[in-house]
């Protein structure tokens, strides 16, 4: 199945109660590599992932939880930060579901990030399925260009949005004890480019 939405420059707020306290990081590695976070009282999980080092960490943030993620690429970034979002809704994940792919245009990277996260929780709740195992597989936007206008006079600021293509497994509600995330927020957020890759961080509200 695929799903084609463009969701830039909106937010969804969606109402609930649950408890929730992030106590537990993950980190994805390369083969044979193996990073463990976390302190004393904290649950660790450890995945291994053979394309490149990426991964994330939960934080406590008052009422919400905030996604601390890196990754070798601005793909592996997103996909990071898209984990993290699945281990705020969940502390063990089966093998359950079949995997669907997805779509999201939006004017800038960061508002990309946003509108990716937003939509992965809107597609919990439409398919009712906990969206885990994230791949994305492309990230394309505009190229940076000197700023003069063409011969024909178009704007040259007027550059197509930003795309994401990407992937995940749907694991059914039904089959894992799944807490609600409400909605990803802008507070805080970044998405920085740094010497050995890009660095993320989100807060989501619970």
């Amino acid at each position: 199945m695929t799903i084609n939405r463009s969701t830039a420059g909106y937010c969804r707020t969606r109402r609930g109660q649950r408890g929730f306290e992030a106590d537990r990081s993950l980190t994805l590695v390369r083969k044979y590599r193996c990073y463990v976070g976390g302190s004393d009282g904290h649950t660790t999980v450890v995945r291994k992932r053979r394309d490149e080092t990426m991964g994330f960490e939960l934080r406590d943030h008052t009422a919400d939880v905030a996604v601390a993620a890196t990754g070798g690429s601005l793909e592996a970034v997103f996909a990071a930060v898209a984990d993290g979002l699945a281990a705020c809704s969940t502390d063990e994940i089966p093998d359950a579901g079949e995997r669907f792919s997805l779509t999201v245009a939006a004017e800038s990277r960061e508002a990309l990030l946003f509108d990716y996260l937003d939509e992965l929780i809107y597609l919990r709740d439409v398919r009712a399925e906990l969206p885990v195992d994230h791949r994305v597989e492309s990230i394309t936007g505009p190229r940076v260009e000197a700023a003069d206008s063409d011969a024909d006079g178009d704007d040259p600021t007027a550059d197509p949005p930003w795309e994401l293509t990407a992937t995940a497994r749907g694991v059914p509600l039904t089959e894992l004890d799944a807490r609600e995330v409400k909605a990803v927020t802008y507070s805080e957020m970044r998405l920085e480019n740094v010497a050995d890759g890009w660095e993320a961080y989100v807060v989501f509200d619970i």
